[in-house]
């Protein structure tokens, strides 16, 4: 079984391959819907399934497309619901600052979170196929964060209509969008890792609750230090460029 040393195939360094824009044989329609059907199964089976090597590409478009809806869409649509006649935010920009950070998180949290599941995991896996997994499972979550924003905004409109007091527009106009997205990103964030990591380490359940709980803490320690990354001239031109 492969271990984690660089000189072997699924150590650190293989991951370079995968990042460098790796294809492979299987439909992405065909994954989706694998991913659908059976969404705690198959990305332990994609992660390790040597003829899957698509997940770099399946995390941005899940990221690109739920994070575009979420701050386009339906940003405009709340905006025009509750008759407010602020400046929508500029999507693009917004998509940018998004992957930027989401980009320096990935390099903390992925080495991090292997060899911290690895501590408690009763069955070995490879830095490799953990990565395939990590970005497996966020591009799951950004799909799930989307459908319950939806739902949830569905929920308030609903019950808006339903009622002659507009409880739905207060709820739309005095609680920001940015913490309804925030909180919902984080229930999906932690309840379906911890599912998916219990299964792919044959972890107990307290182990994986707690090392997730404490990737969500290191993740939140470090947004100020990667915000302050983001403000430095030579990032904001590369996020105006992207």
């Amino acid at each position: 079984m492969s271990t984690d040393g660089d000189g072997h195939k699924d150590g650190w360094t293989a991951i370079a391959g995968e990042v460098s824009g790796a294809t492979d044989h299987l439909q992405r329609a065909h994954v989706f819907w694998r991913l659908l059907r059976h969404p705690i199964l198959t990305p332990v089976e994609l992660a390790e399934d040597p003829a899957y090597k698509s997940q770099v590409k399946l995390f941005w478009l899940s990221f690109g497309f739920a994070f575009a809806v979420v701050l386009g869409a339906m940003t405009n649509f709340v905006n025009w619901y509750v008759e407010d006649n602020s400046t929508s935010p500029d999507t693009a920009l917004a998509v940018s600052r998004y992957a930027l950070l989401q980009t320096i998180h990935m390099a903390v949290q992925i080495p991090l979170g292997y060899y911290l599941y690895r501590l408690a995991a009763r069955r070995e896996r490879s830095p490799r196929s953990y990565f395939k997994l990590y970005l497996i499972v966020m591009a799951v979550s950004m799909i799930m964060l989307l459908a319950l924003l939806t739902a949830l905004l569905a929920g308030i409109i609903l019950i808006n209509e339903l009622t002659s007091e507009d409880t739905g527009i207060m709820i739309l106009s005095y609680v920001p969008s940015e913490l309804i997205a925030e909180l919902a990103f984080l229930a999906v964030l932690i309840g379906y890792p911890v599912v998916v990591n219990r299964r792919f380490w044959d972890l107990r359940w307290r182990y994986a609750l707690l090392i997730t709980l404490a990737l969500v803490v290191v993740s939140m320690l470090t947004k100020p230090a990667a915000l302050w990354v983001l403000e430095q001239p030579a990032i904001k031109a590369l996020g105006a460029y992207w």
